[in-house]
């Protein structure tokens, strides 16, 4: 095996090339092709054929600038040493963006407390970058070796709020609009980097409209407003096509940005000019509305009269509809569903990417809810009334947005009736509260006084809760914000202990000044240990060894033209690793073919179904990897109709050595595992079904006699407390497969099981069963990569897995697939041999979802 020569292991190596490669992810390795692209072109090229074949991509589409930091880091780093590559710069390009990241949190935080004086504000920013650098929750984006979009948009987004902050701040209004105008650059900047842009456009929408609420805006803060939302056009919608000016103004994220940039303007016409003079606004009765109210309500209809010239109804029903989405269900399509990132987490399941669980105790979550109340305390202490109630009020917002969504198995699911009854709610309280506290303070003035910084962490804080509890990808966003009021809470707390020394009646304030000491400390320790141990973990593994050795293969044996077909998980592999164009990629910039190839190829029916839409895409190779086995049931329910015809996944049962019995003339094995139903079984001449999604295969029973054929084998299916033993038709073992004319069309597929022990690894040639259902065995990819047919695809390579490969080479004899720690198998690609019955079909070529098949497949 090659290594790295500079650690004398394989690290972070491609041992196929001899030279530096990236981190187990799939994007950065798009990134990584574009980089080169630039390197070699000068420039991105305006359709990138290697993506979406036959049409290719046009690259506006994408987000480009990280490709260009990575090309251009290359450069300046290849100007020093020639022995520098682009893969070096790709890697090491998120330590460099980590420490800008870094700089960029400290001096938001600093700006953030800068009230408190420079020493106090200081010590906060230092905390908090403490935390920043040792959340685990960041590392996989921040890390060398996976330079993802994330590693540059924090630093970026930090800088936009840094920028804009420090021009609210400012006394100068020429220094304010030059802040302001950077500011929205650094938003621009962010979104040619990441989507994530949309946080920076909510955040400061909502503390724009606070200030508006409290009266805070004034000419200075107009401008600055206005400039960072027309900087952020003007250096951002000309370089991409993502987004267009008409889908900047309605989107349901940026969209409000500019509606509260209206709401401003119309304030300060109406009430920061000699319109205020006019006779209407000195009207008495008008006058009983307050300001900000007033200005809403001719700002609500002008965007009714403007909505009703340029847009559609149904787009002014779709923005509101969207802002809904934003707050309560981000995803609803199959293909979210299916991604593991893009599904909607639970408290249960975000609180462990907070640090230590100490006693099921989520201590970074409760030191940050803490520190946050403590927050919002200093933000209003000044006012004279309702602070206790608007506290309250508070509280029980937080507690409603968080834990309205506790677990799955809780009555706070989510999308129960009570979850969604506590989440409106809490809402409800914050705004009662919130109106309580405004109407009880008689002096109105003092509200202005409430800092704008204050007003900017609890937007962040908000924002960072909908992100958390809406993807699990977007914990992330959280973390780093979580840290700023933890900072702020144990900076304040110790710097008043001699105020209170010697003060028998604070006890408790004593005893809460031990446990921040105890446990802040804790939970920077811990996650830099956990940090460490998972940084360890991102390096090629063995399965990213066996898709290089893959790669290898494809690079030396297919023509440079080649075009593969996979599921969209391998495309951005296939592209860089392998040099070679595919149909579908990591974007999934095209939902509909995903679809095409779960349904048509994938659990197709027929090879001649799959090779037709094959055809149309020009696919010359067709490629399945080992994990699709696990991702049958994600591509099976993309690939279905309204009833999820095809919607699937196969079961893996072990063997139960305790339940073997050996007789004169033969053995029988039992195999335990799980596998639900999907198709109703009619049994018993049709008077009993066995229904799907209820009953379920709990074990798989084969017998071998001693002249070892197998019998039968049967099912052994539980259904509404009864069990039933079925007959399988359909047996596969050591590369045959068995008929027996009879049973359900389903079958068994054994396999062996490797067991380490301390004598090194043994083998169990029939330790492991999968449980292949009738539909199961219709599908086109079960057929070709586990029975090994295929009449019109030609095996053309089998890329073992890399265990199964030294094991073979140390002289042990065993098959593709085998069960260690999980299924392990090759990489499969076959030769696409078409028939030349194939036709031409324009709806396989649509880039939308026909209407007849949009309606037909969301009846439901």
């Amino acid at each position: 095996m090659k290594i790295n020569p500079l650690t004398g292991n394989p690290g972070l190596w491609d041992i196929t090339k001899n030279n530096w490669t990236l981190g187990p992810d799939l994007d950065p390795f798009f990134f990584l092709r574009w980089a080169k692209m630039i390197i070699e072109q000068g420039a991105v090229p305006a359709i990138d054929t290697m993506r979406y074949v036959p049409f290719g991509y046009n690259t506006l589409l994408e987000t480009k600038l990280l490709p260009y930091a990575i090309a251009y880091l290359y450069k300046f780093l290849h100007f020093f040493s020639d022995k520098v590559t682009i893969e070096y710069a790709a890697i090491i390009l998120p330590v460099i963006a980590s420490v800008f990241t870094t700089i960029a949190f400290f001096l938001l935080v600093r700006k953030i407390f800068e009230v408190k004086g420079i020493k106090i504000s200081n010590i906060i920013a230092l905390l908090a970058s403490m935390f920043l650098i040792t959340l685990p929750s960041l590392l996989s984006r921040t890390i060398a070796g996976i330079p993802e979009k994330e590693s540059l948009g924090f630093g970026l987004m930090f800088f936009a709020f840094y920028f804009f902050l420090s021009a609210w701040k400012s006394e100068k209004i020429l220094k304010a609009l030059i802040l302001g105008i950077l500011s929205g650059i650094f938003t621009a900047l962010m979104a040619l980097v990441w989507g994530g842009v949309i946080f920076v456009f909510a955040v400061i929408a909502i503390a724009g409209f606070i200030s508006f609420i409290l009266g805070k805006i004034g000419k200075k803060e107009l401008i600055v407003y206005s400039s960072w939302i027309l900087g952020s056009i003007i250096f951002w919608l000309p370089f991409t096509l993502r987004t267009t000016l008409k889908g900047f103004v309605v989107s349901s994220t940026s969209g409000v940005a500019i509606i509260v940039w209206l709401f401003l303007i119309i304030y300060f016409v109406m009430f920061k000019t000699k319109l205020r003079n006019t006779k209407i606004l000195q009207n008495p009765k008008i006058n009983k509305i307050p300001r900000p109210i007033l200005a809403i309500i001719i700002s609500l209809i002008i965007l009714i009269f403007l909505s009703s010239i340029f847009l559609s109804p149904k787009a002014t029903i779709d923005f509101g509809g969207g802002l809904i989405s934003k707050l309560s269900s981000p995803y609803s399509d199959r293909l979210s569903f299916t991604v593991a990132e893009n599904r909607q987490p639970f408290f249960s399941d975000w609180k462990y990417n907070f640090g230590p669980v100490v006693r099921n105790i989520p201590l970074f979550f409760w030191l940050f809810f803490v520190g946050s109340i403590f927050l919002i305390y200093e933000t209003i202490k000044e006012l004279k009334k309702g602070k206790l109630i608007f506290v309250i009020g508070y509280i029980l917002f937080l507690l409603a947005l968080i834990f309205s969504r506790t677990s799955q198995a809780s009555l706070l699911n989510g999308t129960s009736s009570l979850s969604i009854f506590v989440y409106i709610l809490g809402y409800l309280i914050l705004i009662i509260s919130a109106f309580y506290i405004f109407y009880k303070n008689e002096e109105k003035e003092a509200f202005k006084n409430i800092k704008f910084e204050y007003i900017l962490v609890f937007s962040l804080i908000f924002i960072g809760i909908i992100a958390a509890r809406s993807t699990t990808r977007l914990i992330m966003l959280l973390a780093p914000i979580a840290v700023i009021p933890i900072s702020y809470l144990t900076v304040t707390v110790i710097a008043n202990i001699r105020k209170k020394k010697g003060d028998l009646t604070n006890l408790f304030f004593v005893v809460f000044t031990v446990l921040l000491f105890i446990s802040v400390p804790y939970t920077i320790y811990y996650n830099y240990k956990v940090s460490e141990v998972t940084g360890k973990n991102l390096i090629p593994t063995q399965y990213t060894n066996q898709w290089q050795e893959a790669m290898g293969w494809v690079r030396e044996n297919t023509p440079s033209d080649a075009v593969f077909a996979s599921w969209w998980d391998y495309g951005y592999w296939i592209q860089t690793m392998g040099e070679r164009a595919t149909m579908l990629d990591g974007g999934n910039n095209i939902i509909y073919w995903d679809y095409l190839m779960g349904r048509h190829v994938l659990t197709a029916e027929t090879e001649a179904e799959a090779l037709e839409l094959l055809y149309n895409h020009e696919v010359t190779h067709f490629l399945i990897d080992s994990t699709d086995i696990g991702k049958y049931g994600a591509y099976s329910s993309i690939g279905s109709d309204e009833n999820y015809d095809r919607l699937s996944y196969i079961g893996t049962f072990i063997l139960d050595g305790k339940q073997t019995q050996e007789t004169k003339n033969k053995t029988t094995l039992v195999y335990l595992g799980g596998a639900t139903l999907d198709e109703d079984i009619i049994i018993n001449g049709g008077s009993e079904i066995l229904p799907k999604g209820v009953a379920g295969v709990g074990a798989l029973v084969i017998s071998l006699g001693i002249d070892g054929e197998f019998e039968q084998p049967i099912a052994l299916v539980v259904s509404q407390e009864k069990q039933y033993s079925l007959k399988l038709r359909y047996l596969f073992y050591n590369g045959k497969l068995v008929d027996f004319d009879s049973g359900i069309d389903g079958g068994a597929y054994i396999f062996p099981v490797l067991n380490q022990g301390t004598q090194g690894i043994t083998v169990n040639p029939m330790g492991a069963s999968m449980f292949l259902s009738p539909r199961n065995m219709r599908a086109l990819w079960v057929r070709m990569y586990l029975l090994e047919e295929g009449e019109n695809f030609n095996l053309v390579h089998t890329e073992p897995n890399q265990i199964i490969k030294s094991l073979r080479a140390q002289g042990l004899s065993i098959g593709d697939i085998v069960y260690f720690q999980g299924i392990m198998g090759p990489i499969k690609i076959w030769e696409v041999n078409y028939t030349g019955d194939e036709k031409h079909n324009e709806e396989y070529l649509e880039r939308t979802y026909p209407e007849k098949i949009k309606e037909r497949r969301y009846a439901k």
